[in-house]
């Protein structure tokens, strides 16, 4: 390990941001299409994203409406 590799910076960005990083270009298209989409409800949407899928390599994410609402409201906003 080279010393210049001893130190890097943590990662302080949410952890729902960070899980959101580490799902395949094809999940998170469909997680983004979820997000961006008002007729989904917070509720649902915190079902949808919960439980992981062995077969499409989707791990989950326990997210609350706390989590879920602030997001898509800044989402909507960019």
């Amino acid at each position: 390990m080279a010393i210049a590799d001893r130190y890097t910076e943590p990662d302080t960005r949410p952890a729902f941001v960070q899980w959101l990083d580490t799902l395949s270009p094809e999940n998170r298209a469909t997680v983004d299409g979820w997000l961006l989409n008002p007729s989904i409800s917070n509720v649902k949407l915190i079902e949808l994203i919960r439980d992981d899928d062995e077969d499409d390599g989707f791990v989950g994410y326990k997210a609350s409406k706390d989590t879920v609402g602030p997001y898509r409201k800044k989402l909507r906003a960019s």
